[in-house]
């Protein structure tokens, strides 16, 4: 090193550096937040920010407006849940108790939700579930 210019020392350093970061510093690999819940519908996004959107532009709970918005997203979001049930009872009726892992999977999934619907609405009703393992 003491024969090399300033330049060709700052070089073979550079390099050494790059190869010994590219080797032993791992990439960082962003995380994708979800912009609306994994139940919800694309439409059902759009009326809530739609209500969002009309609030604050009154800022005023018993506006006409801001009342219908809350009455059309309500809906929707209801309709939204209701509809992800049903999808959600399908498959793990489908499923079943396959296996272990599966069991798993439906406990983290059936604890978070809530069920919407009444016995009288559908016989596919999601409770939430304390699974034996």
């Amino acid at each position: 090193m003491g024969s090399l210019s300033a330049e060709d020392g700052w070089r073979v350093f550079r390099d050494k550096f790059e190869t010994l970061e590219h080797k032993f510093i791992p990439e960082i690999i962003l995380s994708i937040k979800r912009k609306k819940p994994l139940w919800m519908t694309h439409k059902a996004h759009k009326i809530v920010s739609r209500k969002r959107q009309i609030y604050r532009k009154y800022k005023d709970t018993t506006h006409p407006a801001v009342i219908e918005a809350s009455k059309a997203a309500r809906r929707e979001v209801k309709k939204a849940k209701k509809q992800f049930e049903l999808k959600l009872a399908k498959i793990l009726k489908r499923i079943g108790n396959r296996s272990s892992r599966m069991s798993g999977i439906r406990a983290r999934v059936m604890g978070t939700l809530v069920p919407l619907q009444t016995a009288k609405e559908s016989s596919l009703v999601i409770r939430k579930l304390k699974l034996k393992c």
